[in-house]
């Protein structure tokens, strides 16, 4: 099960209340206002394998603008990730790995912030792990509430089509990772697999 709140220490629960930081209160503002923005879809918009994946632009942390659409033809994970989870902590090394051995195979990596967290305490998270894809701000949460993001981690791999083969919430084991490539990178000379293949 993907973090639903800071581990971090920074909450504290005193007498059966929580209390925080100025910086918890605005992340459990951001947890509560995704629960209910996502409680509003209808299931219409509720995303899935199979689905188109929602186009987005997002500036990097380099300050360039990064459009899902710009990846086009290639393979994509997308992964929604915060400083202060864990678990993003925990896979961040892994994704940077599979990126540096795939790519050959034109795999691009999006690694989304999805807590609105400030770009100072992001580009430090990402120099210290030496992440080698473009780590992109989502400051108002909305690319994060397109996707139906409620937890984190989430982890979205994207065929070359554009179509979401697998989107998956909570922590992303190894032979989930490797199972999240087989369906978007092709081996030679055949096509990715369909979900349920």
């Amino acid at each position: 099960m993907g973090v639903k709140r800071r581990t971090s220490g920074v909450w504290r629960q005193a007498s059966g209340v929580w209390s925080s930081t100025p910086g918890a209160r605005r992340s459990l503002a951001l947890v509560l206002m995704l629960n209910l923005s996502t409680a509003s879809y209808s299931a219409a918009q509720q995303i899935k394998a199979g689905d188109l994946a929602p186009d987005f632009s997002l500036t990097a942390l380099d300050s360039t603008v990064v459009h899902l659409a710009a990846f086009r033809g290639r393979p994509v994970i997308i992964n929604f990730w915060a400083t202060w989870c864990p678990p993003c902590i925990q896979e961040m090394p892994e994704l940077a790995r599979r990126f540096a051995q795939r790519g050959d195979a034109n795999l691009a990596v999006l690694a989304v912030n999805a807590d609105g967290e400030k770009p100072d305490k992001i580009r430090r998270f990402a120099a210290a792990l030496a992440l080698p894809f473009p780590v992109l701000v989502d400051p108002r949460v909305s690319t994060a509430t397109a996707y139906g993001v409620i937890q984190l981690p989430v982890t979205v791999f994207v065929d070359t089509a554009g179509v979401m083969r697998i989107v998956h919430a909570g922590p992303l084991q190894p032979d989930q990772l490797d199972a999240g490539l087989r369906m978007i990178l092709p081996l030679p000379g055949s096509q990715p697999q369909m979900p349920g293949d």
